[in-house]
């Protein structure tokens, strides 16, 4: 046999034991490693994790949201919603019975007040009056002819004094006749819009005294009456400004206006006070009565505070804190909470040398921050009046 092969043979099987121990060996080295992990304690694991983030957060300081303290007031306007009326608005009635001779108004027409609405027969009205004048003439005449016979003592005072009577009694007679005779054109009292008319208002028909036959509105200018509770109050007196805001599909109509009145009390169904808005329409063509409209009350009424988000105070029974940032330190306020409104708080530090308005208060992590932690600031918020 050829030596050279045998010496080849053997080097092969020596490589192949070789790779197959290194290979044993390896298996080995894992096992050990998979049952040393298995056999460790998971809460010495976590332990040694929450040290290892106190020790970041030592360096580095808890990560937390802030906001400015903002010096202002809390309702810095009033809100509230009511339904627009027409300032002067009428309903139109006849004062005498009578028979429809003409109409002449329609539904939402613009009218002056000494335009005639309906017509109504006056043969009878007027032939009353022609006649009581013809009377009330000739009863004139006649006074003046006692006056001379009283005068040359033919006439006694009595007399003349009942004819004097008669006088003024066909006097009256005759106005009232004139009256009646002017109450057959029915008119309006104000210029404005129809905003009703009755219905069979028809040529022929009779109408009666008191027959409510249309409704008149001055759109020129406007008011709203809000219902505002005891806390909006005492912030809103007479002549205060208002934003007026009207929501249509043509889009959003501003208008400025005035608080006209309020009342001295409560309504006695609701509890709730009433507050008179007035305005100029900005836009008749298209802001009528009975729309219904967003106000705002400017005030400045409510005192000056230094305001705080909601979010940032720690409320316990008797008492609130809130945290400041000095520079990288969390610092424990205590504070008193005068009011709130809306997402803010209206607050007084409890100590007088703690000046609050401009510093910057916490809003998050509250729960797990101490007095004098370090902290590291991230995005901030504004607390806005």
């Amino acid at each position: 046999m050829d030596t050279r092969i045998t010496r080849g043979n053997q080097v092969k099987s020596n490589r192949s034991r070789g790779s197959k121990a290194i290979l044993a060996i390896g298996i080995l080295m894992i096992f050990v490693f998979v049952s040393c992990s298995a056999d460790a304690d998971p809460g010495e694991n976590n332990v040694q994790l929450g040290a290892s983030l106190l020790e970041e957060d030592d360096q580095q300081g808890i990560a937390v949201e802030t906001a400015q303290v903002s010096r202002g007031r809390l309702r810095s306007s009033i809100e509230g919603s009511g339904i627009i009326q027409g300032i002067q608005e009428v309903i139109i009635r006849p004062f005498t019975n009578g028979v429809i001779e003409s109409v002449q108004f329609e539904l939402g027409q613009e009218i002056s007040s000494d335009d005639a609405l309906v017509t109504l027969d006056d043969r009878v009205a007027r032939l009353t009056w022609l006649q009581l004048s013809g009377e009330y003439q000739s009863a004139l005449a006649d006074l003046e002819s006692q006056k001379n016979l009283y005068e040359l003592g033919s006439l006694s005072l009595n007399q003349l004094n009942q004819i004097q009577a008669r006088v003024d009694g066909l006097a009256a007679q005759v106005e009232q006749a004139r009256d009646s005779l002017a109450y057959t054109s029915i008119t309006s009292p104000i210029d404005g819009r129809i905003a009703e008319k009755a219905d069979n208002l028809i040529p022929g028909d009779l109408v009666a005294s008191g027959q409510q036959i249309a409704r008149v509105v001055d759109l020129s200018r406007l008011r709203i009456e809000l219902s505002l509770g005891q806390d909006q109050i005492f912030l809103v007196e007479e002549n205060l400004p208002a934003a007026i805001r009207i929501t249509s599909p043509r889009g959003t109509i501003e208008a400025l206006g005035i608080v006209s009145a309020v009342a001295a009390g409560s309504d006695q169904r609701t509890g709730s006070w009433r507050v008179i808005v007035d305005f100029d329409n900005p836009d008749p063509q298209a802001i009528k009565a009975g729309m219904s409209a967003r106000v705002s009350i400017e005030s400045d009424l409510e005192p000056l505070r230094d305001l705080v988000p909601l979010s940032s105070l720690i409320l316990n029974e008797d008492r609130a804190d809130l945290f400041i940032a000095d520079g990288e330190i969390a610092r424990r306020i205590p504070v008193q909470v005068l009011d709130n409104y809306g997402e803010l708080a209206a607050v007084l530090p409890l100590d007088p040398e703690v000046q609050l308005s401009g510093r910057r208060v916490l809003t998050s992590g509250l729960s797990r921050i101490q007095d004098g932690d370090k902290i590291a600031p991230g995005d901030n918020e504004i607390a806005r009046n």
